[in-house]
């Protein structure tokens, strides 16, 4: 009841905001992508053959290049539009698929995707779990108002969790989202009262004129 499905988009919504028209918070994320992820990272492969493992870190180059589903971001931009996400959205998805030609392939899945009808005794906003709390399924929101529900072991949910009951993830900023608020409102104020004093001619007279 802390964080239901209710108060964790409203959450996700004011994130969303902040990061579109707050250049410090905009600032914050991307530096955190930057030095979280920097270039991606590389796989390094550790068999007693050197020439296996030339040849496996070649392979994975090549599939790395253009790995996701869609074929437009790279293992690396897939890491860092991840990260990115779980600073914003406190958590994102990462649907582990196969393309038409069987080649293994990354579905990035934003957080907005996973959830279910409000009320719903189905899921847990949208992470159908068994009697022991662990994930069985995600339930994923398709265009048209339809669903589709993938197994928990073909989904990457990655989440910095803060408490051992926790189903879903929350925005890092949540604590200071309404403090970004104010900061935003009174900069709006003091832009209008400069402005104000710039435009309009104001004259103090005295009793004596």
């Amino acid at each position: 009841t802390e964080l239901n499905a209710a108060v964790r988009s409203e959450l996700v919504r004011k994130s969303r905001y902040l990061h579109k028209n707050s250049g410090f918070v905009r600032e914050m994320v991307a530096n955190m992508a930057i030095y979280s992820t920097g270039d991606g990272i590389r796989v390094q492969a550790q068999s007693t053959d050197p020439a296996w493992n030339r040849a496996a870190e070649d392979h994975f180059s090549l599939w790395s290049a253009r790995c996701e589903v869609t074929r437009r971001f790279s293992f690396e931009e897939c890491q860092a539009l991840a990260c990115r996400a779980m600073d914003i959205d406190g958590e994102y998805f990462v649907h582990k698929t196969r393309d038409a030609h069987g080649e293994p392939r990354l579905q990035l899945i934003e957080s907005h995707r996973i959830g279910d009808e409000f009320g719903s005794t189905e899921t847990v906003d949208g992470v159908g779990i068994d009697s022991f709390g662990a994930p069985l399924f995600y339930r994923v929101l398709l265009d048209g108002g339809k669903t589709r529900d993938l197994p928990a072991a073909a989904v990457l949910h990655l989440i910095e969790p803060e408490w051992a009951g926790g189903v879903r993830g929350h925005p890092s900023i949540q604590h200071s989202i309404n403090h970004i608020l104010d900061e935003i409102e009174l900069l709006a104020l003091e832009k209008h009262a400069v402005k104000d004093n710039a435009d309009v001619a104001r004259v103090l007279k005295s009793e004596r004129g």
